[in-house]
């Protein structure tokens, strides 16, 4: 048996598609699913060509891209997700209109079960975006203020030290507060039942640096701001995002997992390439820890969640913009990040992106408001570079922007939650 050690991933910068490296968690391994089983060649990744490389990809019945750019994306997806491995979505939105929502791959290896637009996983840190959200809904209403002191719902950081200024709500939307990072601080993860003992852990370690001085990418911050949302709406933060969120945009697939008994039907085997024993490891989802990641969803629901972000209808636009904007530090400089992004490009053309990275999972976004467009890549394979594939199939929505892809990709890698490189029992 392996233990767990609560290190979740370490931001580092990287170049474009190499992943970041850091101290990172030991989990506890599900069953070994094997695709001979299924009669299947299993796919190793150490073999696998570049994407783009190769026409061909695995389709699930029913779904059958069309036209020129829906073909160039289906083989650059086709080529990194083969039929015999694991796969995941890409789903694109250009100008509105859903022009590829196409599933590669498989969900299931040991039943050869087929990766579609509804097959559900965790979405990672690109979860913080919903969390984001639902602070800015219960803003809206009145029920919190961006400048309130995180106190004032979270009193277990009151005792966190050090002679400044409180800490604001804005603060952990922009990742300002300088809290300490709780993964560095719990040492199971499997021993956290709730995002308020995080507080408490939290509440009693000293600041990282002084609140409002810089940004540094933070965990920690939206655990805090999912509690805080809890809190001020009174009722558990998963069931406000089904309340307000899922179920009006009718997302009925999509959930916040706080319970590890609590899985969701049609869910993604998160996979890991254990290239010492030649074969895909499954990982078990045991975090009960919520706000930074545990948005469970699927290709359909993300198609739904990216039109929202379009043309809002749980929150109005102008504060849904609040989102998209680059936050400031106390002495006016400006942050790459928003509320739940990070932003960049300039007016008229801005972007908006995202990257997650977990336990036999990896998640991508890039959204241009003002194209109306979007490319949202998630798979159940934790070694699939999501963020490069997505940056270039969005070099075919918004040529303009791949000119950044190297500050965008850095800015994004520090968004993942990089897996575990496991050791051997």
């Amino acid at each position: 048996m392996r233990t767990i050690r609560a290190i979740r991933f370490l931001m580092v910068p990287f170049a474009l598609g190499v992943w970041g490296c850091g101290l990172l968690p030991q989990v506890e391994m599900g069953p070994v699913l094997g695709t001979q089983q299924a009669g299947l060649t299993p796919f190793n990744p150490s073999s696998a060509p570049l994407a783009g490389s190769l026409t061909g990809s695995f389709l699930p019945p029913g779904v059958v891209p069309s036209g020129p750019l829906s073909a160039r994306v289906d083989a650059m997806a086709g080529a990194v997700m083969p039929a015999n491995g694991p796969g995941g979505v890409v789903l694109v939105v250009r100008d509105r209109q859903i022009t590829h929502l196409a599933g590669y791959g498989l969900a299931g290896l040991a039943a050869a079960t087929p990766y579609t637009p509804s097959t559900v996983q965790d979405l990672a840190s690109c979860s913080k975006a919903f969390t984001a959200f639902a602070a800015l809904v219960l803003h809206e209403r009145g029920s919190l203020s961006l400048d309130d002191p995180v106190t004032r719902f979270i009193p277990e950081l009151a005792r966190s030290s050090a002679p400044q200024r409180p800490i604001q709500v804005r603060d952990l939307m922009n990742m300002t507060s300088g809290l300490a990072d709780y993964l560095e601080l719990i040492p199971d993860l499997k021993s956290v039942p709730s995002n308020a003992e995080v507080a408490v852990t939290v509440g009693n370690a000293p600041r990282r640096f002084s609140t409002g001085s810089r940004h540094v990418y933070s965990n920690t911050d939206y655990v805090m701001l999912a509690l805080l949302v809890e809190r001020a709406a009174g009722t558990r933060f998963a069931e406000f995002l089904r309340r307000e969120i899922f179920s009006p945009l009718g997302m009925t697939a999509t959930q916040v997992v706080d319970d590890p008994a609590n899985q969701p039907a049609n869910r993604a085997d998160p996979c890991t390439w254990n290239a010492a024993r030649n074969r895909w490891d499954v990982d078990p989802n045991v975090a009960r820890i919520v706000g930074d990641g545990q948005v469970f969803t699927c290709g359909n629901d993300l198609a739904k969640w990216i039109l929202e972000l379009d043309r809002p209808t749980r929150i109005r636009p102008d504060t849904l913009a609040m989102a998209f904007q680059r936050g400031r530090t106390d002495d006016g400089q400006e942050v790459e990040y928003g509320f739940g992004w990070f932003c960049g490009g300039s007016p008229g053309a801005r972007y908006v992106n995202h990257a997650g990275a977990w336990n036999g999972v990896s998640t991508y976004v890039v959204f241009h408001p003002d194209l109306h467009s979007a490319v949202y890549v998630i798979s159940n394979n934790d070694g699939l570079d999501a963020a490069g594939l997505g940056d270039r199939i969005d070099a075919l929505v918004a040529p303009a922007r791949a000119a950044q892809y190297p500050s965008a990709k850095a800015a994004a890698s520090r968004a993942f939650r990089k897996p575990p490189a496991l050791p051997l029992p």
